[in-house]
């Protein structure tokens, strides 16, 4: 009965996507990529999910920032080498809203997102999503999913999951930064609900 169960859910969230890419061509194939991560990303431990959830998130900035800025090939990768000025995960946040890629809000969050990264990186102690810091630090998130998710773990991978939607819209379009956004926004608060009822 649950493998029926897990098939009719399925069934429907192929069908949102289907629906999502006529409307908006591309979309299917972001959420795709979407699907894999989030998945992957529950496979982790929670300091592997926390890493590797701020690792998706900045490759996809990145791939973002990349299309905005003006530059040769080689002075992008100076930009965004190691040492460069936007060598790491806050200098793109910031470059990131100055630019106007991100609004406030998405940007607070992303910030947030950062601390629980930085608290999971450097903890010498054992750490998981319920531990007190971690646990204050989700609770601050302002996009927390509407439906499903009721664990830390669950809240924090929903909140990264609807920002990597957001930034993997920009990306497929960068020419139509404002209305893709607005769109993706709603596409994946509709998404997001319908993989949070495929997770029960």
């Amino acid at each position: 009965m649950k493998d029926k169960n897990y098939a009719n859910k399925f069934k429907v969230l192929l069908a949102t996507i289907k629906e999502l890419d006529k409307e908006n061509p591309g979309l299917e194939k972001i959420m795709h990529e979407n699907i894999s991560i989030r998945f992957s990303l529950n496979e982790e431990t929670d300091r592997g999910c926390a890493l590797l959830a701020v690792s998706f998130l900045e490759q996809s900035i990145e791939k973002c920032l990349s299309n905005k800025l003006i530059g040769s090939k080689n002075h992008k990768k100076l930009l965004f080498d190691f040492n460069g000025p936007l060598g790491n995960f806050s200098n793109k946040l910031s470059i990131s809203y100055s630019v106007g890629l991100i609004d406030k809000v998405e940007f607070e969050e992303l910030q947030k997102i950062r601390q629980i990264r930085n608290l999971f990186a450097h903890s010498y102690e054992p750490i998981t999503f319920e531990s007190n810091e971690i646990s204050k630090r989700v609770n601050l998130l302002k996009l927390k999913p509407r439906k499903s998710a009721k664990t830390n773990r669950s809240i924090f991978i929903s909140t990264v999951f609807y920002l990597l939607g957001i930034f993997q819209g920009l990306e497929s379009k960068e020419k139509e930064f404002e209305l893709i956004k607005k769109v993706s926004e709603t596409d994946m608060e509709k998404f997001r609900d319908v993989i949070e009822e495929l997770e029960k």
